[in-house]
């Protein structure tokens, strides 16, 4: 299952209100104002964390992405995705090979590799979450707006894609989720 998720870009999920499986897709099918809002008003109890990765030990600015062309006898080939920008930051060439199996087309291949290649060469701020019962129904996959005030009256609002929900027990009533800046939202997210 975890092949299928990365290759498809996905997460499969249980309902929690339901118990019934499920398939998110990553894509930017959401419009930002329209996403639920994760605030302190709305039930987050504490900003656990908020890290960024350094460029140097997340990205990748060169990624070929390995596919067999059944047009070529099903000889290997590959697809390449590069950001010069990137190279430009890190001031060298880091590269990768990624393989899906299911790819088995020139254009596929290019599209899966650029895909990758929008994650991997932007490092995701990553955040850890607690939020009260009221976030019961949140699954891997979820996007929110998470809009923060900071103690120096800095506030935050972006997207988030939740990455995994840890639902408590019944000892410890509080939601945690580890979730990171959405891809699709980079240019809507902002400090102010």
């Amino acid at each position: 299952i975890a092949e299928i998720e990365n290759q498809v870009e996905g997460f499969h999920v249980v309902d929690p209100t339901t118990g019934l499986y499920g398939f998110k897709l990553v894509r930017a099918d959401y419009v930002f104002e329209n996403l639920e809002v994760m605030s302190a008003a709305t039930g987050v109890l504490e900003l656990v964390d908020m890290s960024v990765p350094l460029w140097e030990e997340t990205t990748a600015n060169l990624i070929w992405t390995e596919f067999q062309d059944p047009n070529k006898n099903y000889e290997q080939s590959y697809a390449l995705a590069q950001d010069p920008a990137n190279q430009a930051i890190l001031g060298e060439v880091v590269g990768t090979t990624l393989v899906f199996p299911g790819v088995k087309d020139g254009a596929l291949a290019n599209r899966v590799g650029w895909r990758e290649q929008r994650t991997a060469s932007n490092p995701p701020r990553r955040f850890g979450i607690k939020l009260d019962r009221s976030w019961y129904w949140l699954t891997r996959g979820d996007v929110v707006r998470f809009q923060w005030t900071f103690s120096n009256n800095i506030e935050m609002d972006m997207a988030l894609r939740v990455k995994s929900v840890n639902y408590g027990t019944l000892d410890n009533n509080t939601i945690t989720i580890e979730a990171v800046k959405d891809i699709y939202q980079t240019e809507i997210g902002s400090f102010a």
